[in-house]
């Protein structure tokens, strides 16, 4: 009865441990994989999900860094059973370049003032579809670069002006071959607080005090019209501009945010 009860105890402890040989040894695989495929030398930095196997052929996740870009958190995804792979390199490769095109697409449809919030985004991986030598023109135009972001803009627009600012704004987009995922952009109300924003120091990689993120949890009431687009190809949008949203103090504005894009918003 011993022998049993020892047998009954080593087994899955043997099972466990060659799922995580089995497990580290495809975690290295994946890192040998960034390093073929992209002109730099990565390191493993993180470990996530971890299914080596499975009814849709597993699925493995780890975050590298790089030598060039050492403060980059590289997500790296792989489905064992497949062979593929995803990965959101060029999303950091690329992160100064896609900043300063959001820039001046801001720049050219509202001149004046702006605060844009362009975060990097995790779920910009691109398959199979990036290689080392995919250039810029070729990542903005990939629809699944994911690329997103949020902007203030200084009062002083009324609702008169929508169709012309909405039609300069996707053809700014589209005369650059620019696929942008998701748009968001905030109307400051003239109370004083886009000076507030302008001299804010914000902390772009991890997210802190992002102008965007205080507009939509917590500073709305400064904000009385927002304009939100979504593109899925470089060809125009494809869902929205939502034009120009009222934002209500209270309660009232998150109802009309649920009648425009059923999601319900509890914060």
């Amino acid at each position: 009865m011993l022998y049993i009860l020892l047998f009954s105890f080593i087994l899955p402890t043997l099972s466990g441990c060659g799922e995580a040989r089995k497990c580290a040894k495809i975690n290295k695989q994946m890192v040998e994989y960034m390093n073929q495929k992209y002109d730099d030398t990565f390191t493993l930095v993180e470990i996530s999900h971890q299914i080596p196997e499975g009814e849709n052929g597993g699925i493995m996740q780890i975050y590298v860094s790089s030598e060039k870009y050492p403060d980059a958190r590289i997500c790296v995804v792989h489905n064992p059973g497949k062979g593929t792979y995803w990965d959101n390199y060029l999303v950091f490769k690329y992160e100064q370049e896609t900043r300063a095109e959001l820039e001046e697409i801001l720049e050219e449809v509202f001149p004046g003032r702006y605060v844009l919030s362009y975060e990097l985004n995790s779920r910009g991986v691109t398959m199979q579809y990036s290689t080392n030598d995919m250039t810029f023109e070729e990542f903005i135009a990939e629809p699944s670069s994911n690329i997103e972001f949020q902007a203030v803009v200084e009062s002083g627009y009324s609702p008169e002006q929508e169709e012309t600012i909405e039609a300069a704004l996707e053809e700014a987009f589209v005369s650059r071959g620019f696929c942008c995922s998701y748009g968001l952009i905030m109307f400051d109300g003239g109370d004083g607080h886009f000076e507030e924003l302008l001299n804010m120091e914000f902390d772009w990689v991890n997210g802190d005090s992002l102008p965007g993120q205080l507009v939509y949890y917590r500073d709305y009431e400064y904000y009385d019209r927002a304009l939100r687009f979504e593109m899925d190809s470089n060809e125009g949008f494809s869902k929205g501009p939502s034009c120009y949203t009222i934002w209500y103090s209270g309660d009232s504005w998150r109802d009309e945010w649920e009648e425009l894009y059923g999601e319900k918003k509890e914060n």
